[in-house]
């Protein structure tokens, strides 16, 4: 299935030291999936944000420091084989025009940074403690001994608490 083989070619890509993303599919009758882009998530060109430099605001937006696009061609296609539900490599291109990462040097990626589900029982608890999250976080960190241990941040506890709220409406369940 097309799952299964995008599942396949991000494990892989995490193996050989690069992150992947979804782009661009072609469908046949706008229904079955007939081509799928998988590519390097550096690849593609970086949308310039338009600036008014005459505006009167105050408000200054900051660039986006953590994106990191080098226009890097890496990409592999999928091809629906026409009449079945199965999925083949169409092309496969594999030269990157950055350095590939090691493990270790890539301990906050989003893969890296998913929150296991005691961590998850953790955040919930100590929001009903009444401990707020940047204390909970820094609590795990101390539990944990340093924060090389901890690889979830703040914000992911925020997120957390954020949806865990957005099912209970706010109220006591």
């Amino acid at each position: 299935s097309l799952n299964l083989v995008v599942k396949m070619y991000t494990d892989y890509a995490e193996m050989a030291g690069f992150q992947t993303r979804l782009s661009s599919q072609s469908k046949y009758n706008s229904q079955i999936i007939k081509e799928k882009y998988v590519i390097c998530n550096r690849g593609g060109k970086d949308k310039p944000k338009p600036c008014d430099t005459l505006a009167t605001s105050s408000i200054k937006r900051k660039p986006n420091s953590n994106k990191i696009i080098t226009g890097c061609t890496t990409k592999t296609i999928f091809e629906n084989v026409y009449g079945t539900t199965d999925y083949k490599v169409k092309k496969f291109f594999e030269m990157h025009n950055h350095s590939l990462e090691s493990i270790e040097e890539r301990p906050y990626t989003k893969k890296a940074r998913k929150m296991s589900y005691s961590e998850k029982e953790f955040v919930v608890r100590a929001s009903k403690a009444k401990i707020g999250l940047t204390m909970a976080h820094k609590i795990r960190v101390v539990l944990k001994g340093g924060y090389e241990y901890v690889r979830v941040k703040v914000t992911n506890y925020k997120n957390l608490r954020r949806g865990v709220n957005r099912i209970l409406c706010y109220k006591d369940s």
